[in-house]
């Protein structure tokens, strides 16, 4: 389903939303796609470890156990 379908596209324009938990829910949809590549995965897990220095806890929280995956 990844690289070439309009749901990943609609998915991976959330990660640019300026509120962070669409950012976040769009980055863990990434995260959890079946049979998704390294290269779609990477803008995803480059996001969550942005949330890893976040000043949120619960946004941390979320970025470590979504990481953990």
């Amino acid at each position: 389903m990844c690289r070439d379908s309009p749901l990943f596209d609609f998915i991976e324009n959330c990660m640019r939303n300026k509120h962070e938990m669409v950012v976040y829910e769009a980055a863990s949809a990434i995260v959890n796609l079946p049979n998704c590549t390294a290269k779609e995965l990477a803008p995803a897990v480059s996001v969550l470890q942005l949330f890893c220095s976040s000043p949120k806890a619960a946004l941390r929280y979320a970025a470590v156990r979504t990481l953990n995956k």
